[in-house]
């Protein structure tokens, strides 16, 4: 609340729940003097400068009111202008009372002309009505940064409702991503007047992370084929002995997904890739499913002698490669109560990680039988959490690093 009695001065700041204090604030104000508008919007200039938290993204809005005519300094033009431009301001001008000045306060108001009342409840409307929404004339959308395509309304993009403006469903093709990690995606709205406001929203891609079907898998009988195995069922781990399956499922990809998508083709490593029966036969995983790779280099570069790499970062297009996307794919996941490193044909390799871009790649009845067993999983307890690695999990740009590293 500021005062132009002659000079302009602070007398309160106010939150919207001391509605009380607010109002013996404006019972203490004083009558007479002189009116001077400029003195007026240069404390709030002064006011507004001196607090960190009025952000210039934000429209701020003054409610100038006057009940005479101004008879001390200037019209308080030059002050107008710098509130917008510094501020995003507006000023609803109002002059109360039959003797105020409605062509004076007409070079403050911003908001379409000032308004005179007389009655305290005409006062009242005038002050809690919302200023007039700016016209949204296109929307930018970027991803990553780069302009993806401007939208405009009426173009069946960009949709009026109710509420605002929606994009109707764009879809974002043909964008370069790496399943497990996220893009950022950005609206720009632009209005007319020039003004715009961004709003920023990241966009993770899910990822599966399985063993093809026919899988041999390292169990207190022997190797059995993942097909056959069972919640309950003892597999031999590599750091903490046979433990029990406590959840098991699969997924089926038909060849017309791995058309559409290529990166939902599995990856196929030769047997005998990194080393004797290391595996023992060909074995097929998702692109995502990670190797335990024990390597000095490894140490080097990641602090850590064994890592966990994804499989599509060691495709070489020889022992390492995409398989073919003319048939489909049924996966399985195997889930454990810690994440653990198991033995599938041979070849060291990690049960089901959950968290959350690999629980966004279940299907839903798949994810409600995981989070009865797992609750923590869970978005309904805030951000799903994952188990904590059993080994170093690298990034696919690390593990191509390490790759071309152990290659030379």
């Amino acid at each position: 609340m500021i005062e132009y009695n002659s000079d302009g001065a602070t007398l309160g700041t106010f939150t919207l729940d001391q509605q009380a204090d607010f109002e013996t604030a404006v019972d203490g104000l004083n009558a007479g003097g002189g009116t001077n508008y400029e003195a007026g919007l240069d404390e709030v200039l002064d006011t507004w400068s001196a607090d960190s938290t009025v952000d210039d993204g934000d429209t701020n809005s003054i409610v100038f009111l006057s009940d005479g005519f101004r008879n001390r300094g200037d019209d308080a033009t030059d002050e107008v202008d710098q509130l917008e431009n510094d501020y995003n301001a507006t000023v609803t001008a109002i002059g109360v009372g039959a003797n105020s000045s409605l062509s004076q306060l007409n070079l403050l108001d911003n908001t379409g002309g000032a308004e005179q009342v007389v009655d305290a409840a005409d006062l009242a409307d005038i002050i809690t009505s919302p200023p007039p929404l700016p016209v949204v004339t296109s929307v930018d959308l970027l991803v990553d940064g780069v302009n993806y395509g401007t939208f405009t309304p009426g173009d069946g993009v960009l949709i009026e409702t109710p509420l605002g403006y929606v994009i109707n469903c764009q879809d974002i093709a043909g964008w370069p991503y790496t399943p497990g990690e996220t893009i950022e995606v950005t609206a720009v709205a632009n209005f007319d007047g020039g003004g715009s406001m961004l709003s920023t929203t990241s966009v993770l891609i899910p990822v599966t992370i399985c063993f093809g079907a026919g899988t041999q898998i390292l169990t207190s009988m022997g190797y059995c084929a993942i097909d056959m195995l069972a919640i309950g069922d003892a597999v031999m781990t590599r750091d903490n002995g046979l433990q029990e399956i406590r959840w098991i499922g699969s997924t089926n990809v038909p060849a017309t997904a791995m058309q559409n998508d290529p990166n939902l083709r599995p990856v196929k490593i030769a047997a005998g890739t990194f080393g004797p029966t290391m595996p023992e036969t060909d074995l097929t995983v998702s692109r995502q499913h990670r190797i335990l790779v024990e390597d000095w280099r490894a140490e080097l570069l990641f602090d850590s002698e064994r890592v966990l790499v994804p499989a599509h970062a060691l495709v070489n297009d020889t022992t390492v490669t995409h398989g073919a996307t003319d048939e489909g794919v049924t996966y399985f996941h195997i889930v454990f109560d810690e994440h653990e490193v198991i033995d599938a044909q041979g070849l060291m390799t990690e049960s089901f990680h959950p968290c959350r871009a690999t629980v966004l790649g279940m299907a839903p009845e798949a994810r409600v039988e995981l989070f009865k067993l797992f609750p923590e999983l869970s978005p309904d307890n805030g951000e799903a959490s994952a188990f904590e690695p059993a080994y170093p999990m690298l990034k696919a740009f690390e593990a191509r690093m390490l790759a071309d590293k152990m290659a030379s």
